[in-house]
């Protein structure tokens, strides 16, 4: 890697970081929202064990994209159901995708954590 190329490169990882803390961020609110309507308060218990069901529930998702575009998994899929076979540009963009996915629920689950401690 050329020696320009290392700050850009960078501003594209904090971007992307940046971005999949938002989408978090957004689930956050929608569930404070979600209780606020629901119960017309925000019960710390209820909201941190939410923030953790939806953090795992988004780690067991990224861990299923990964995995579906594998090459086993895709020589099972054309096997089964005819659908196209396995490339590795669609191999990673499901990494892609998936990463996004865990990111931010690793982040959901920090901010369950945060508001345990509260």
């Amino acid at each position: 890697m050329k020696r320009d190329q290392a700050p850009r490169r960078l501003g594209q990882t904090a971007r992307y970081f940046a971005v999949t803390f938002v989408f978090a961020a957004v689930v956050v609110l929608l569930d404070i929202a979600g209780l606020l309507v629901a119960t017309r308060s925000t019960p710390r218990p209820t909201l941190t064990l939410l923030l953790f069901l939806e953090g795992g529930l988004g780690l067991i998702i990224g861990v299923a994209i990964a995995l579906s575009s594998g090459p086993s998994v895709a020589k099972a899929g054309e096997t089964l159901f005819g659908t196209s076979p396995w490339s590795a540009g669609a191999q990673r963009h499901a990494e892609k995708a998936s990463l996004r996915w865990m990111l931010a629920s690793g982040y959901i689950i920090i901010i369950g954590f945060i508001v345990s401690a509260l």
